[in-house]
């Protein structure tokens, strides 16, 4: 099984890469962990967000693969623990669908794509 963490941003600071690296080292051998990295939408000005996350919206729709099951990272959505996120991995192993995390820029995601998701998760964790 593969799960593809889709981000927007670009060049990521070394202690990013380095937290990546450690929690793709903790997975198991038959879980894949791949960082596809979104190129962020220009933004001059304020009225320029909009533009930009629909430039985003558009670079990441494309990286999303035909199959994966698609989980948005949003701020309203649900939060979630370290056992449930532990609890969904393992079902995931056993399903063996594929995943993308989709996680947006400084603006967020563009609704649209977070609204296409299966799922949606908050960033935040649940304190139970």
């Amino acid at each position: 099984m593969r799960i593809r963490l889709i981000a927007v941003g670009r060049k990521m600071p070394k202690w990013v890469t380095s937290a990546y690296a450690d929690y793709a080292a903790r997975l198991p051998r038959e879980c894949r962990l791949e960082l596809v990295e979104i190129a962020p939408g220009m933004r001059k000005q304020a009225s320029d967000a909009a533009k930009a996350i629909a430039a985003e919206d558009e670079r990441m729709t494309r990286a999303i693969g035909r199959d994966e099951h698609v989980i948005a990272l949003d701020v309203d959505a649900k939060a979630w623990s370290t056992q449930a996120l532990a609890n969904d991995l393992r079902d995931w192993m056993a399903d063996g669908r594929d995943r993308a995390i989709l996680v947006g820029g400084p603006d967020g995601l563009c609704p649209r794509v977070s609204a296409a998701a299966h799922e949606r998760w908050s960033h935040r964790l649940a304190t139970a």
